[in-house]
């Protein structure tokens, strides 16, 4: 995750400087929050009798699990489908196309 995450620092230019600034500017402490508190989130869940449950033995899967995983499911599709909108609208053909090429490679 830490190689990943330098990786795609670098190709989205975090090391330039008013990138850098953009992101950890005062005004956006909630990106800090949010990555600090993930894991305590994450950790009370898994305290929920609903949600015990080991996703490779999806019989066994209540209610709550399933409403959890589509909730999930619905979530990152709308957020990839607005990151390809996004980016359909604000880059030219070769950027664009640029753009997917870096994201699908540091997918692999």
């Amino acid at each position: 995750m830490l190689q990943f995450g330098f990786l795609l620092g670098w190709f989205v230019g975090v090391f330039e400087a008013h990138r850098f600034a953009y992101l950890f500017h005062w005004r956006r402490i909630y990106w800090i929050v949010i990555f600090i508190g993930t894991p305590p989130v994450y950790a009370a869940i898994s305290r929920i009798p609903a949600l015990q449950h080991s996703l490779s033995d999806v019989s066994r899967w209540g209610a709550g699990m399933w409403i959890l995983i589509i909730f999930v499911a619905i979530v990152a599709v709308t957020v990839i489908v607005w990151h390809l909108y996004a980016a359909w609208t604000t880059h030219s053909k070769r950027g664009l196309l640029t753009y997917f090429g870096s994201r699908i490679t540091v997918q692999m």
